[in-house]
């Protein structure tokens, strides 16, 4: 599910996000936000509507910051090796300065799953995926669990 949105602040896109996906009948089981900052508001928002974050919802970020271990719930994220990345950007850069090519290149950057209390615990989710795979309608690609 991707939000449209006219706001600057990523803290707010967060909450805005949260907000607006919730409101929606068919309420995903899980969110990724692009950063630790929009995950954060999100999960501030959702204390505020009484959502039950790792058990209603999960909610990832793509990341890594320190904060991420502070948040309450501590916030499950994508931790990425942003040393690494920079030093890769350098030596693309150097070889562009050096070469006069530009090279369309794939590089991969080390990245770490750091879980947290704000995904469900796989074992129930287990379960829920069974109950939800007994009652799925023939044309829903989902379905709504309900505790």
């Amino acid at each position: 599910v991707i939000v449209d949105n006219t706001y600057d602040k990523q803290a707010e896109q967060g909450a805005y996000a949260l907000e607006s996906i919730w409101s929606r009948r068919d309420r995903p089981t899980a969110i990724i936000f692009y950063n630790d900052a929009m995950a954060v508001a999100a999960l501030s928002r959702a204390e505020e509507l009484g959502i039950r974050i790792g058990e209603e919802l999960s909610v990832v970020s793509i990341d890594g910051s320190p904060e991420s271990a502070a948040t309450n719930p501590p916030l499950t994220t994508v931790s990425i090796d942003l040393k690494e990345m920079g030093r890769q950007a350098a030596l693309l850069i150097v070889d562009f300065v050096e070469s006069g090519e530009y090279k369309a290149v794939h590089i991969d950057v080390p990245i770490r799953l750091v879980v947290r209390e704000t995904v469900k615990n796989i074992s129930q989710a287990q379960k829920d995926i069974g109950r939800c795979n007994r009652r799925k309608s023939e044309r829903r690609s989902h379905c709504i669990l309900e505790s």
